[in-house]
């Protein structure tokens, strides 16, 4: 099983150490061919030797040369020690609070910085913003360069929301992407969702040093214990809430559970990609152990051509069905939006995360 996951781990094109992105369909690569991942998820699957593919892979050169006698992975002090979160007192760059979110069906959404500098239209959107339990900062999506997400989680902060900074594994290495960890934190972020990161532009160089799963384990467990990455000790603890992500539009779907799961032995919470088919989250409902921190993704269609273009990106599943129905009626998107949000109430998900594309109207049409 090793061979076979190291072999995949040197195939897949991210750099993934830990199973398939969520951009895998059908078993291909986002980027073409057979997805590394998805084949020796296969392989292990008719051998019958899944056991272990729960393990996180990745973490020895972030670690001393111990071996954790669990895993048998190297690892260093802080790791060896289970990791149990505490209840910090306010202070005065923000509060991390008990819960990752206070509402019991949480709404969150999201803001996308400008290609540039003007930051009229973030503030037109959040002073425009219904009441919503928390609002993503997007971080470069389809490797677009957009604007850091420091400045707009300060504008959010300002208009009295919870900012969520993503981060993605695909532009920074591991000394870029504690830089962006410890400014989020002093500019009063305590939320974040961690993120691998689609494929960059051509013509770009990816970095993807490491994964979203291991980042995740290495915030959790060393930031929050006072050390960096490299174990060296910080002037104070960084105690995040952090999100990661997860696709039921996947398939296999069995190979994106397992590293769902993997990711949720250190994660808080989850967002999903935009669903679209509600047998599709059933599904999803049922293969998960823990559906109450998963925000389920919803994105009101508004016509057929962006429904035609959003079934062309990567990691996205609409059904033959609806696009009939949104060709002779642009309101059909809003209709599945809310029967999304419902079904994913009614399956006892921890709540939505509404993917406006910068159109607040939209958000407070789907509350009501």
């Amino acid at each position: 099983m090793e061979e076979i996951l190291y072999e995949a781990s040197k195939r897949c094109p991210k750099n993934i150490k830990n199973g398939p992105c969520g951009a895998v369909h059908d078993g291909r690569c986002e980027m073409g061919g057979i997805c590394a991942w998805a084949d020796a998820y296969k392989i292990l699957e008719r051998g019958k030797s899944l056991e272990g593919f729960d393990k996180i892979r990745g973490m020895e050169k972030y670690y001393s040369k111990d071996k954790d006698a669990d895993t048998g992975f190297l690892v260093g002090s802080t790791l060896s020690k289970k990791y149990v979160p505490r209840l910090k007192d306010k202070d005065a760059e923000g509060d991390k609070g008990v819960v990752p979110f206070e509402t019991k069906f949480s709404i969150t959404t999201e803001l996308d910085p400008p290609h540039g500098a003007k930051t009229d239209k973030m503030k037109d959107f959040l002073s425009a913003l219904p009441k919503v339990d928390g609002v993503n900062i997007v971080d470069n999506p389809l490797g677009k360069p957009l604007m850091s997400g420091i400045l707009p989680a300060l504008l959010v902060r300002k208009h009295g929301y919870i900012p969520i900074y993503q981060i993605t594994c695909r532009a920074r290495n591991i000394e870029a992407i504690q830089s962006d960890l410890f400014s989020a934190y002093a500019s009063g972020v305590r939320h974040i969702l961690v993120l691998t990161g689609d494929y960059v532009q051509k013509g770009v160089k990816p970095v993807f040093e490491t994964d979203s799963t291991i980042l995740t384990e290495l915030i959790k467990k060393k930031l929050a214990e006072c050390r960096d990455f490299s174990d060296a000790l910080l002037d104070k603890p960084l105690d995040f809430w952090v999100g990661v992500a997860v696709n039921p539009n996947a398939t296999p779907l069995e190979a994106e559970i397992a590293k769902f799961e993997k990711k949720m032995k250190s994660a808080d919470f989850a967002q999903t990609q935009a669903v679209f088919d509600k047998k599709i989250l059933r599904k999803f409902a049922k293969a998960i152990s823990c559906p109450e921190k998963v925000l389920v993704g919803v994105l009101p269609v508004k016509d057929y051509k962006m429904a035609n273009t959003l079934s062309k990106v990567p990691g996205i599943t609409i059904p033959k069905t609806f696009m009939d129905k949104i060709k002779k009626d642009s309101g059909a998107g809003m209709k599945l939006a809310k029967d999304i949000m419902k079904e994913a109430k009614k399956l006892g998900f921890g709540g939505v995360h509404i993917m406006p594309m910068m159109d607040a109207g939209i958000i407070n049409g789907l509350i009501e």
